[in-house]
């Protein structure tokens, strides 16, 4: 699983209603929208989490930035079981997962490359038409563009 957001009631009613097994939790990076539902999916799968070492701030700040933006309270999430490393190659079953560390939009942002099937599963670096947001705290313009151009467009 890729970055399982917030609401882990419906991500695992999904995973019962598919009958799939998730074997990993993967995360592109820590912002609080796209790891909420780590603990819970965690605790129900039993799989392991993982995450770049540079996003560990950006994950122990999570609690606080939930109430900031949605005035709702959330218990810290999990460290990562596992750390993710820029050139590492993440199985899932068959299938082969290429992590590229792309920070700006976070300083551990990575991005998953799948080759075989020339799919990015970019996070925030990345968007049709735009790029991640480069003003929330740990973020930086020029980092993320040099991210896009070194790790993206080649």
């Amino acid at each position: 699983m890729i970055d399982p957001g917030d609401d882990a009631r419906s991500i695992l009613n999904l995973i019962d209603e598919m009958g799939l097994t998730i074997e990993k939790i993967i995360n592109t990076h820590a912002h609080f929208d796209h790891v909420l539902a780590v603990n819970d999916v965690k605790a129900a799968t039993g799989a392991p989490f993982y995450l770049h070492k540079e996003d560990l701030p950006v994950l122990r700040d999570a609690p606080t930035r939930v109430r900031l933006w949605l005035d709702s309270y959330t218990d810290p999430i999990d460290e990562p079981d596992h750390y993710l490393e820029h050139g590492q190659t993440i199985v899932f079953g068959e299938e082969k997962l290429e992590v590229r560390f792309t920070p700006g939009h976070a300083p551990g942002h990575v991005v998953f490359i799948d080759h075989t099937g020339k799919h990015v599963f970019g996070g925030d670096t990345l968007f049709k038409g735009s790029i991640g947001r480069y003003d929330l705290p740990g973020a930086d313009g020029p980092t993320l563009l040099r991210s896009i151009g070194e790790q993206l467009m080649t």
